[in-house]
């Protein structure tokens, strides 16, 4: 299949073959027509899978360039994904009569409103963002045919679900909704029974958590050691471009701190930061400015950062769907990747946890990377200590 196969105005085919991009992906592949047949779709596919020009295609497919009124509204959990997913649309749209633009917080909210006033058919929109600007009358969804909810678990993990009800709710003329997501849980097939009107059609594209070419390894670490042993690991992996996962925000900075001292060179992301200082920290990281990458889950959804060769997890994620979301950075278009992570004997549970709901066993290293042979985890001790700090 390629994409001038597809039932697509010629404008999009001229810009995807601008862009190189001949062939759709297999997710591409299952979604496009589904949608462009005018179906709800609910889809059920990992980070890295082509997923974002899978709902911008067919929803682009359906503006009226002659109608200078919001015509599609895409929701994302974060002002990343959003600005992310602008860039997507621009430049899939860069042939066509029409605007977009992405509605967020931690941005002057009035530049959004001037925005607004030039019509564009497109909004990607944070769910915040976009309560404020319909309380403040700046904002019509009344001509919204297409809803676009994407990386509904995290969303919905955020408490936005109320949120998202009162945008859903309020749009009168919706013909189309397409969702994505990495899991659904009951909550969220919920809400989407409940508001999801005509016929519907779920694709489940990847599930679990790994792919074939992710060599996934563990560390028996104690807390005070672990900087120690990640420095080792980058060190053994000097050319690798790595995202290292922390569990709470001031260690994102604190280990950037650390590592410049050692003569490694990083940036890092969490929620608290202003936009400009985020957006900046992720362009850094692409143009290879930097070749670390710090941040708490908030990276872990969605971002468009390709050619991860190590993703490292400082801590063990607290919900073992977030493993999913975190190695998802690594290992894409069938390329190599490596995971490890750092299990400390408090976080051994935890770890246990995710092996046992994604059903895998995940090989034992040291820090050398030799692996070491598994034994029942209660008869284990660890070195390390269990005192705070763990910089040295």
């Amino acid at each position: 299949m390629s994409f001038s196969t597809l039932a697509l105005r010629p404008e999009i085919i001229q810009a995807l073959t601008d862009l190189g991009y001949h062939e759709p992906t297999e997710v591409q592949a299952q979604v496009i027509p589904a949608a462009l047949a005018g179906k709800n779709l609910i889809v059920q596919s990992q980070t890295g899978s082509g997923k974002t020009a899978a709902f911008c295609i067919p929803a682009l497919n359906t503006i009226d360039s002659r109608n200078r009124v919001p015509q599609v509204l895409i929701l994302e959990p974060t002002r990343e994904l959003a600005s992310q997913t602008r860039d997507e649309v621009f430049n899939l749209s860069r042939h066509m009569r029409m605007g977009s633009i992405a509605v967020y917080g931690g941005s002057p909210i009035w530049k959004q409103k001037e925005g607004l006033k030039a019509g564009p058919q497109v909004i990607i929109a944070t769910p915040g963002r976009l309560i404020d600007l319909i309380e403040r009358g700046w904002i019509s969804l009344d001509n919204i045919t297409t809803l676009v909810l994407d990386e509904v678990d995290q969303m919905m993990d955020m408490g936005f679900a109320p949120a998202v009800t009162e945008i859903w709710e309020g749009l009168r003329n919706l013909k189309q909704v397409l969702t994505f997501s990495a899991t659904y849980t009951p909550a969220i097939t919920r809400l989407l029974d409940t508001h999801i009107q005509g016929e519907t059609e779920s694709l489940i594209l990847s599930k679990g958590p790994t792919v074939d070419t992710i060599d996934h390894v563990f560390m028996r670490v104690g807390i005070r050691d672990k900087y120690p042993v990640l420095k080792r690991i980058l060190e053994r992996f000097p050319t690798d471009k790595v995202m290292i996962f922390t569990a709470r925000k001031h260690e994102t900075e604190e280990l950037e701190r650390y590592l410049f001292r050692d003569g490694f060179s990083a940036a890092y992301i969490h929620g608290d930061m202003q936009q400009r200082d985020r957006m900046r920290a992720l362009q850094n990281y692409k143009e290879g400015k930097v070749r670390i990458f710090i941040g708490t889950d908030v990276a872990s959804r969605g971002l468009n950062m390709n050619n991860i060769d190590l993703v490292v997890n400082y801590h063990v994620p607290h919900d073992p769907e977030s493993y999913i979301h975190r190695i998802g950075r690594t290992g894409r278009a069938g390329a190599d990747g490596r995971a490890i992570m750092l299990v400390s004997s408090e976080e051994m549970r935890t770890f246990q946890r995710i092996e046992r709901m994604h059903k895998i066993e995940i090989k034992e290293v040291d820090v050398e990377g030799t692996e070491i042979p598994r034994v029942k985890e209660e008869r284990r001790s660890f070195g390390g200590g269990s005192g705070g700090g763990g910089y040295r």
